[in-house]
């Protein structure tokens, strides 16, 4: 049997499993992911006229990318 466990840096977590093979991922690490994916994830909100019926100028589009990459914080 194998099992995954995921939480934040929390030392009570962290001291309970010591003797566990432990893999750190901060949220730099995925940062380009997560970029790609807000991106993906725009663009295909734009051309199925989910967002704002699809009419969304290059600035608004810009703007909107921004805002969801400053506000991710990792997540």
């Amino acid at each position: 049997m194998k099992i995954f466990v995921s939480s934040r840096d929390d030392n009570d977590i962290v001291c309970q499993l010591t003797l566990s093979l432990n893999v750190s991922i901060r949220a730099d690490d995925n940062g380009e992911d997560i970029k790609h994916f807000i991106d993906s994830e725009v663009d295909k909100s734009i051309r199925h006229k989910r967002l704002l019926s699809g009419k969304v100028s290059e600035e608004l589009r810009s703007r909107i990318e921004i805002t969801l990459k400053r506000g991710v914080q990792g997540m």
